[in-house]
């Protein structure tokens, strides 16, 4: 399917581009103008329409699917699931605010 018509480029494009930039993080929206133009053949977007669209939704797509394999306890619907490795219990002096997971990268807890 063709992603840009500007540029000629198609989604086979946008994925091998998203393989070689980042095969296995998650695409930062500050990256989608160098991944555009690894995309492109280093040509600057001329419309734009296909950024907002098409381009968007794969890498979407590409980040569900990295999230998916980084953390596979997050349900169907978002939520987490609690299990004794990842229980939400406050570590000892936290703030007692009860969701606090400072030793599991989720949001700082503010002693209280």
């Amino acid at each position: 399917m063709w992603v840009c018509l500007c540029n000629s480029f198609n989604d086979k494009a946008v994925k091998d581009a998203i393989q070689t930039f980042a095969p296995d993080r998650m695409i930062e929206r500050k990256d989608i103008r160098a991944l555009y133009k690894l995309c492109s053949g280093g040509v600057d977007p001329n419309c734009g329409k296909c950024l907002r669209t098409v381009f968007v939704e794969m890498v979407d797509a590409h980040n569900e699917a990295i999230a998916q394999k980084t953390n596979p306890q997050k349900g169907n619907n978002g939520v987490q699931i609690a299990t004794p490795a990842n229980d939400m219990t406050p570590p000892a002096g936290a703030g007692g605010c009860g969701n606090c997971q400072c030793d599991k990268g989720g949001p700082r807890c503010i002693p209280g």
